[in-house]
């Protein structure tokens, strides 16, 4: 097989189309009904919780997003401060100096009104602070 024989990599209703030349119409058809199925799953991932992973200070500015998923959209100087994860954006929020906590970094979204309406994708925080 040359190069030029070698097939691509076409859309599943190109394949049908190309194999059911007789029902173009089933094809185009087929094809609305798994674009649905796409966005439709795209809308059940977006609502999906955001996972609150925990991890040590020491490893944010080092973090490699890809491990749980998540994208790097925003950057403030060399500090990372928006990320994307299942279609949602995530942004930095640095604890207050002197937090009874502990010194803390959220990656979190507001996801209402109230004060409680938010989602946590990951946490960098010192071992000995708490949630």
């Amino acid at each position: 097989m040359t190069a030029q024989d070698k097939p691509t990599a076409p859309g599943m209703a190109q394949v049908l189309k190309e194999e059911a030349p007789q029902a173009p119409e089933q094809a185009v058809s087929l094809e609305r009904y798994l674009s649905s199925i796409a966005k439709s799953l795209a809308i059940l991932a977006s609502q999906a919780p955001a996972p609150r992973y925990q991890r040590t200070l020491s490893e944010l500015d080092s973090f490699d997003w890809r491990y749980i998923g998540a994208r790097v959209i925003g950057k403030h100087g060399q500090a990372v401060s928006v990320v994307e994860w299942n279609g949602q954006r995530f942004y930095r929020r640095d604890s207050a100096e002197g937090d009874k906590k502990g010194k803390a970094v959220r990656f979190s979204r507001k996801t209402g009104s109230g004060e409680t309406d938010w989602q946590t994708l990951v946490t960098f925080k010192d071992n000995g602070a708490t949630d």
